[in-house]
């Protein structure tokens, strides 16, 4: 007997089932029937293929895609309307801090700059939409802590969006999990495995320019020529420190400002890992949904 789960494929095994797929596999095992009321309980175990790496920490710098691209984008245009709008018309960036700032995190992100002058017009059209940014707190498979960044025409709309994610892959809205996470600035350098570059050198590169941290990054599996560098700073300086990284000869692969763990949840076990992985999956693929953090550590139980 077959049947499907997803692009697994379940074939009965002696006493249990079995799905196997390229990155996983599941077994579910059924007790006898005899005794058990009210009901039997089926015991299901998830096995990893060997191998394969469920966070590659590099993986994230590797370039953001069109679509996370176009969201952020749009989660930067919409900051330049608002502080505009909030200073009564003000554009002058010198005269509004919080246009300023808005300004500094779009050009970290290589926002194109006719995108940010269309942006600043759209400032005065008062028929224009105002999206409105939010954050969403959610505790989800085996007790690890999301931050979802949501961009929409209200709260409400986007609540709702999140609250039908986490009705079919598991999650519930928490209060208070922000706590549980930094408010960072991090640049990315790539250096080749070829030069003299280790974490001495980058920590000597950080106090010179003024970074709080380094830490070296696990380079993915398809790219051995590389080794990845990322510099912390407090959000409002990831403009600075990337200029300055710039120009002291380092080639930037990737800026960010976002939210890294100061509280890690305990070790996920293979199942709740896989069911975070496509949690995350289904939340970023919706399209109000700019980026998801969580503190669930890399490895498993």
């Amino acid at each position: 007997m077959l049947g499907r789960a997803g692009l697994a494929v379940w074939a009965r095994n002696g006493s249990c089932w079995v799905a196997r797929h390229s990155d996983w596999t599941c077994r579910a095992v059924a007790p006898s029937l005899v005794g058990r009321w009210p009901a039997p309980i089926w015991r299901v175990s998830l096995e990893r293929a060997k191998g394969h790496s469920k966070w590659q920490n590099i993986r994230h710098i590797k370039g953001a895609n069109d679509a996370l691209r176009a969201r952020l984008f749009n989660l930067y245009s919409s900051r330049i309307i608002m502080a505009i709008r909030a200073q009564g018309g003000q554009t002058n960036p010198e005269l509004n801090r919080a246009l300023k700032r808005a300004l500094e995190e779009a050009r970290a992100h290589d926002m194109p700059k006719a995108t940010i002058d269309k942006a600043v017009a759209a400032a005065s059209d008062k028929n224009m939409a105002q999206l409105v940014e939010s954050w969403h707190e959610v505790r989800g498979p085996g007790r690890a802590a999301l931050l979802i960044q949501c961009l929409a025409k209200n709260k409400r709309i986007a609540e709702s969006a999140v609250q039908g994610v986490l009705r079919k892959r598991g999650g519930a809205f928490e209060t208070g999990l922000t706590a549980m996470f930094d408010h960072v600035g991090e640049v990315t350098v790539q250096v080749p495995v070829q030069s003299d570059w280790d974490l001495n050198r980058a920590e000597d590169l950080a106090i010179e320019c003024s970074a709080e941290d380094v830490t070296e990054l696990t380079a993915a599996q398809d790219d051995p020529d590389h080794r990845y560098f990322m510099f912390a700073c407090p959000p409002n300086q990831v403009s600075r420190l990337q200029d300055e990284l710039t120009q002291q000869g380092q080639r930037v692969v990737h800026v960010e400002s976002g939210y890294r763990p100061r509280t890690w949840s305990s070790p996920l076990s293979p199942l709740n890992a896989k069911m975070l992985e496509v949690l995350i999956s289904t939340l970023e693929k919706n399209e109000i949904v700019v980026r998801v953090f969580h503190n669930a550590p890399d490895d498993t139980e």
